[in-house]
């Protein structure tokens, strides 16, 4: 008797021997077929988590712009916040640049006991020897307000981020204005 016929009695839960070891033959091929076909599934489904990945990466993109137009936006009419009562809020918040310590630890203490007061050195440096960060950072900004130049470490850059809130009835209102992500997608980058 052939596999073919006896598929559905080979699927049916039960595990029976078949009738000959010959038929294990139809079987091998029967495997490979499956294992061609999973191939198959398997290349299209990475295909598919690219093309998908591709396009979280398109509208992050995009999103970025959209974010920078509304910080350039709110720079422009000097607002930092503004509220869009039904739909949302927008806020800015600049955030002082970080102080970044270069070197050795111990040797930025050695040099902070000779630029610094007793006072503001017990306010940095810790009892067990270690800077503590954000009495650093005010200090330092202290010494470059005085005119006084910091060799140990380097001040990074300000930022301004933006803070985006929706109301939860958003959607609602999108899906009536008939808005889609189409209207931008002709858009390249």
């Amino acid at each position: 008797m052939s596999i073919g016929k006896r598929w559905v009695e080979i699927f049916d839960g039960e595990i029976k021997p078949l009738d000959s070891e010959l038929e294990i033959e139809e079987l091998l091929i029967f495997i490979n077929k499956m294992d061609t076909e999973i191939d198959f599934y398997n290349r299209l489904k990475q295909k598919r988590v690219n093309d998908i990945d591709e396009q979280i990466e398109k509208l992050d993109e995009k999103k970025k712009i959209l974010k920078d137009v509304i910080i350039a936006t709110l720079n422009a009419f000097k607002n930092k916040s503004l509220k869009f009562p039904g739909i949302g809020k927008v806020n800015l918040k600049n955030k002082p640049g970080k102080w970044v310590i270069e070197g050795d630890t111990n040797l930025v203490i050695d040099e902070l006991r000779k630029i610094l007061s007793p006072d503001e050195c017990c306010r940095v440096i810790g009892s067990k020897e270690f800077l503590v960060k954000a009495e650093l950072d005010q200090v330092l900004d202290n010494l470059v307000a005085k005119g006084q130049q910091v060799m140990f470490a380097n001040k990074e850059e300000d930022t301004t981020s933006l803070t985006i809130s929706t109301d939860k009835d958003i959607e609602n209102l999108v899906s009536t204005k008939e808005f889609t992500t189409e209207d931008y997608d002709s858009l390249e980058f």
